[in-house]
């Protein structure tokens, strides 16, 4: 498993240095479908992509494109308020996890009883983000297991692995879903190197 992991490991620097002589809107292109890959191509609901780049103009890049990126990666996106913060999503996956009745009770405590619809979620989330640097329950949204959602929450010391999120339950469950997802960004990095 060590080798696989110093492969993937390889391929990541590789697939940087090579975007890093990119222009900004196939760099743009190339970062989104790699950092994407597991919403897109595994059961992942949301991913959420820092688009502030040094010497690059992501953020705006994203805003004039939008409409093209969005059906180029498959997915959508909403802007964080305020923030160099895009959360790319997979709507019927989102809406999936959202409409889970613990999902809708755990979200009521926080402020989301009202809510009925994505973009109803989406909205009281930006707000969250206004009043907050990381709300916890961005981790929902994102498709982390409720119970480490509340663990972090909690302030739970005990983490049994970390990877795309801190693990505090099921870990060998959460160690597949982490290799899968490192998988899918390996997959990505191969088409985009090989089309250039």
């Amino acid at each position: 498993m060590l080798w696989l992991k110093k492969i993937l490991a390889e391929q990541r620097i590789h697939f940087f240095d090579h975007l890093a002589c990119m222009e900004d809107a196939n760099f743009l292109t190339g970062f989104l479908s790699y950092q994407t890959a597991p919403t897109k191509y595994c059961n992942k609901s949301a991913t959420l992509v820092n688009l502030n780049w040094e010497r690059r103009e992501l953020l705006s890049h994203w805003s004039l494109h939008r409409d093209h990126m969005e059906a180029e990666l498959g997915l959508r996106g909403y802007r964080i308020p305020n923030r160099p913060l895009v959360l790319f999503y997979h709507p019927l996956k989102l809406i999936k996890i959202l409409k889970k009745p613990s999902i809708q009770k755990f979200l009521a405590s926080l402020g989301y009883g009202q809510c009925s619809s994505l973009e109803e979620y989406l909205a009281v989330l930006g707000a969250h983000f206004e009043r907050e640097q990381c709300p916890h329950e961005i981790g929902i949204f994102l498709g982390y297991p409720l119970d480490d959602v509340r663990a972090y929450m909690e302030g739970a010391a005990c983490t049994k692995c970390v990877g795309y999120w801190k693990c505090y339950n099921k870990a060998c469950l959460s160690k597949m879903k982490f290799f899968v997802y490192d998988l899918s960004k390996f997959f990505v990095a191969g088409q985009v190197l090989a089309q250039n």
